[in-house]
């Protein structure tokens, strides 16, 4: 990350201004569990951080500055000033109430803004892992199988549009979608007709030429996805 706590707890205090009610250990608090979140050599840059966290900050130190002017409010309202009487007769005391369970709502509200926030940035972490890890794996595996795929051009291409749909989780890694490929250019080549012992210039399918893939039948019904045609 390009930037330091410190300067995150800043920029996000500056963004309250005179409305602040949250305490600094408390932004303090929501910074450093945020940061855990993003990954150590994220290039994430300081406003990108801030324009992403303060709305949670935001969102805490608005409910908190309301659940206090609605305390004072009822409190002001169910505890007035007693208006002096004339002696000997004393005034009459006011009822006093126990201080209500505002803070217990505020730190209810706080654990739930802090997992949704833990949420959104696993989203986002998790969708840079995944474009990371197919990306990388497709080129991998289009190097390795290089001749064939430019001999059976049908088969790259219904193999393009496999990796957009194969969803990869924060366990997945290259190989895994390597795999994934592998086994579907097998069952393309098998449908085909293509023999497993093809090599670049021995030709495969009928009279040993290139098999239209995006034309043929078994080939769809094996995978279960339309290739586009050109």
């Amino acid at each position: 990350m390009k930037f330091t706590k410190e300067t995150a707890v800043e920029k996000l205090t500056a963004t309250l201004g005179k409305t602040q009610k949250l305490s600094l250990r408390t932004i303090t608090d929501i910074v450093t569990n945020a940061m855990l979140m993003i990954p150590e050599d994220s290039e994430m840059e300081i406003d990108a951080f801030v324009s992403k966290v303060s709305p949670i900050v935001k969102s805490m130190n608005d409910n908190l500055n309301k659940e206090q002017a609605d305390f004072v409010k009822e409190w002001s309202e169910k505890n007035p000033v007693p208006t002096p009487t004339p002696p000997p007769v004393d005034p009459p005391k006011p009822e006093v109430q126990d201080m209500p369970s505002w803070f217990k709502a505020y730190q209810d509200q706080a654990a739930k803004d802090k997992a949704e926030m833990a949420e959104a940035l696993r989203r986002i972490t998790g969708a840079k892992h995944a474009d990371t890890v197919r990306s990388s794996a497709q080129a991998r595996f289009r190097e390795k199988n290089k001749d064939f795929l430019e001999a059976f051009p049908a088969i790259a291409g219904v193999l393009d549009e496999t990796i957009g749909e194969i969803s990869i989780g924060e366990s997945d890694t290259e190989d895994t979608v390597i795999a994934r490929l592998s086994t579907d250019m097998s069952r393309m080549r098998k449908a085909a007709g293509i023999d497993e012992g093809w090599t670049p210039g021995g030709g495969g399918g009928e009279g040993g030429k290139p098999v239209d893939v995006s034309k043929n039948a078994a080939v769809i019904a094996a995978l279960g996805i339309t290739p586009k045609t050109t």
